[in-house]
Order: C-alpha cells, then structure tokens, then sequence
C-alpha cells in the first residue's frame, strides 16, 4: 500500500509542477501582450497615428492588469 502511496504522491507532484509551469508560462505571455499593446500606444502617440480599435485593446489592457492582480497578490503597491 505504501509504494501505490508513494506512486499517487509522486502522480500529484508531477501535475502541480505542470500547473505551475503553465501558471509561469501564461503569465508570462500575459506580461508580453501588455508590454507590446504599451508599446503600440506610446508608438501611436509619438507618431500621430490613429489605433483602429481603441477601445478594444484598453479593455485587453484592462483583463490583463486585472488578471495580474489576481495572479500575484503580493505585488501590489501599499499605501
């Protein structure tokens, strides 16, 4: 009984490991979007140049800091 123990112990590690990773990864990817929407607004900005939809990528800005948050609760600035 001991070993299937160890076996579902080891089974269970495996997994939480790759939720980590994956956590890792999308948050990563997360960070990535919300810098290169950054930079197409500051590029926008210094150029003069309309962004066709707006709005649309302020509110991905939005989930993406809100997400952020959620993610890494710890980061948050005290007051």
């Amino acid at each position: 009984m001991e070993s299937q123990d160890n076996l579902i112990s080891k089974e269970f590690l495996l997994e939480l490991n790759r939720l980590v990773s994956l956590k890792e990864l999308q948050l990563e990817l997360l960070d990535n979007l919300g810098a290169t929407i950054m930079w197409i607004l500051n590029y926008a900005k210094k150029t003069n140049t309309d962004v066709p939809n707006l709005d649309g990528l302020l509110y991905l800005l939005g989930r993406i800091n809100k997400t952020m948050r959620i993610m890494y609760p710890d980061d948050e600035p005290s007051d």
